[in-house]
């Protein structure tokens, strides 16, 4: 666990962060955690591309990109993004991912609304 996280939910008031978590959990059919159980981001593979999402950022990516170069194989690297922004995350089997998409206007994501992030790679939780 990393010292520095302290939990919120994005563009919300403190009086109504813990309902709308409670409100997030119930769509992404998950528990309310307490606090320091509570996820601030997470690393996950998904169609090839290593995503990261984090409480409060868009979803960002690392995917390798191979090409042929005067007979040779050459990989790079490239960035990756989606438009969403995480809301909250929640562990369980499969970890779910609440984003905006849907709930603000023009807001688009190649994902549905929660999805299904696997198995992480990585997992960051806020500080309780």
């Amino acid at each position: 666990m990393m010292d520095g996280y302290s939990f919120f939910v994005p563009d919300e008031t403190p009086e109504n962060q813990e309902a709308v978590y409670s409100d997030f959990a119930r769509l992404c059919q998950r528990e309310v955690h307490e606090p320091n159980l509570r996820i601030y981001s997470i690393v996950f593979v998904l169609h090839g591309i290593e995503w990261t999402a984090t409480v409060g950022k868009k979803l960002q990516g690392i995917q390798k990109v191979s090409s042929h170069s005067n007979g040779r194989k050459v990989e790079r690297l490239s960035t990756v993004s989606d438009p969403a922004i995480v809301l909250a995350i929640f562990q369980g089997n499969p970890f779910m991912v609440f984003t905006n998409h849907k709930r603000v206007k023009n807001v688009g994501s190649r994902w549905v609304n929660p999805f299904m992030a696997g198995q992480p790679k990585l997992v960051t939780y806020f500080t309780a």
